[in-house]
């Protein structure tokens, strides 16, 4: 039995407000549901669509019929079939579920890859009491709410230029459309290093 309660928490400290659909939205089948927690399912059906400071932390939940076309946006699937994201701090970095273990995971949006999640919590109520603990919570600006902000890192210390921007706020779903064209700069970038050192050797 976890010290902690989420639903005192959430209502309590979080400085939410309520925000999106930013995907389409859909019953989730039930397969999917099943890799949720319990406590997670609970909290979701009061608080999915809501975002804002949890101490000095920032959270997005995101409503769990958004889920399945969130994942698919981001290409999880494909890409990391390992986790299911289910928040984001607003700032380029999901939170997740490893389908492998208990607990909650902090994955960057870009690049996204196997072996880059750092685990945050052994279970959603311990994620949003250690989120809680991180400070005061400052206001939430109009800035912020409904927004990702995101900074593309380099690509073999250089940023390849394009049209689709590296940096600066932007709507979850148009975020999702640019980490999916940087991702594919990431693994073409990869597959041409692992050919050329093939090549050299």
């Amino acid at each position: 039995m976890s010290e902690y309660n989420w639903q005192e928490i959430l209502s309590t400290k979080w400085k939410s407000t309520e925000t999106g659909p930013f995907f389409d939205v859909a019953p989730a089948p039930a397969p999917f549901l099943e890799a949720f927690p319990a406590d997670y399912l609970a909290a979701v059906k009061e608080f999915g669509g809501r975002e804002g400071f949890l101490g000095d932390s920032y959270l997005r939940l995101y409503r769990l019929d958004e889920l399945v076309a969130l994942n698919v946006a981001y290409e999880v699937p494909e890409q990391l079939p390992e986790i299911i994201l289910f928040g984001s701090n607003g700032t380029g970095n999901a939170f997740a579920f490893p389908l492998w273990k208990t607990g909650v995971v902090q994955v960057p949006l870009v690049p996204i890859s196997k072996g880059v999640g750092k685990q945050c919590s052994n279970s959603f109520t311990e994620f949003v009491a250690q989120l809680a603990e991180t400070g005061e919570p400052p206001e939430t600006g109009p800035q912020i709410a409904g927004m990702e902000v995101h900074d593309i890192p380099k690509v073999n210390g250089d940023k390849p230029s394009s049209d689709h921007e590296t940096s600066g706020p932007v709507p979850p779903a148009k975020h999702a459309e640019i980490c999916r064209y940087w991702n594919k700069v990431y693994r073409d970038h990869e597959a041409l290093a692992k050919r050329e050192e093939e090549m050299g050797k």
